[in-house]
């Protein structure tokens, strides 16, 4: 009796192998991507911040931070959407002194992914959970364990 031909099988489990190889590809340049939005918007959070305490845009002669992110919007320094639902959702808060201080988090809205964390020195962290907010707007997140960076670095995955 011959014996079964076995390439079939074998060329089967190499294109199902490769299927779910490209399939975790493509789910982490999807995650690489939501990453990358959420730092942008961290960034112009910063960026309006410092644009919202230099003109005094709440008009109460005191040059301190927007307590809240849709202050940033009223401001017309970041646009609406950056307040809706979507991959991430965005908060920000003053510290106990808001001409000086201040935060934002980038809170994913799936359960695994990282979050992201922005305050008034301008350096951003990585975590695993979201950053509590306090009075001092400190970012618990550790440096880079690889280089010791006190910001985001190519050892976690993301560029600057």
């Amino acid at each position: 009796m011959k014996s079964p031909t076995l390439w079939p099988w074998i060329l089967a489990l190499a294109l199902a192998g490769g299927g779910v190889a490209a399939c975790l590809t493509l789910r982490g340049a999807h995650q690489h991507g939501r990453e990358a939005e959420a730092l942008s918007t961290l960034r112009a959070i910063a960026a309006a911040q410092d644009t919202f305490r230099e003109r005094d845009s709440d008009g109460d002669g005191v040059l301190d931070y927007a307590a809240e992110l849709q202050a940033l919007i009223d401001a017309k320094l970041l646009p609406a959407r950056v307040s809706l639902p979507g991959p991430y959702r965005y908060r920000v808060a003053t510290g106990r002194s808001p001409e000086f201080l201040w935060m934002a988090v980038a809170v994913p809205d799936r359960p695994g992914d990282r979050c992201f964390a922005i305050n008034h020195t301008g350096v951003v962290r990585v975590g695993g959970v979201p950053a509590p907010f306090n009075p001092d707007c400190e970012l618990p997140y550790p440096p880079c364990p690889a280089c010791g960076s006190q910001a985001l670095c190519e050892h976690l995955g993301i560029g600057r």
